[in-house]
């Protein structure tokens, strides 16, 4: 087992990569261009996102070597129990968005699997669950598809 101030290099590393990573990203981004004459570029969330990568990398980096870095935990670092049923439950949920978001389009495989992404975590309210399941699938459709013009499977099944 590593001791605290191993541990705090790693972390101190890690950031430091990642600050690396986001600065290439960024500069790569930008490459395509963060905006034209329509509005944001091909490279802008690539751009916002090596952006905000870079401030988290860097938040990482001055918090473990300012205050210090997570507390270690004895023990594995694979989940056993609850946690691991949870991991598989979602790996499960992702396997079976792959598989069926073709035949039932977008919308239907997000709604379903929202609904059992939040019953598989612990979500018991009827009301949170249709919210989110309703706004993750139909409204992140109507963003993407109509405001975006990004083309989401429609599904050849359901027609949705």
């Amino acid at each position: 087992m590593a001791t605290g101030a191993h541990m705090n290099k790693a972390w101190k590393v890690a950031g430091a990569a990642f600050l690396a990573f986001s600065v290439f990203v960024v500069a790569e981004a930008l490459r395509y261009g963060f905006l034209d004459e329509y509005g944001p570029g091909p490279g802008f969330f690539a751009v916002l996102v090596g952006i905000l990568m870079g401030i988290m990398s860097l938040a990482l980096v001055i918090k473990v070597t300012f205050i210090g870095g997570p507390e270690e935990k004895s023990g594995s670092v694979f989940p056993r129990g609850e946690e691991a049923s949870r991991v598989l439950l979602v790996l499960g949920g992702i396997i079976g968005v792959v598989f069926l978001l073709q035949p039932l389009g977008f919308r239907v495989t997000m709604f379903v699997f929202l609904i059992y992404m939040l019953v598989s975590l612990g979500v018991r309210n009827v009301w949170i669950i249709a919210t989110m399941s309703l706004g993750g699938s139909f409204g992140t459709y109507h963003v993407f598809y109509h405001w975006l013009k990004m083309p989401l499977p429609i599904g050849y099944l359901l027609g949705f």
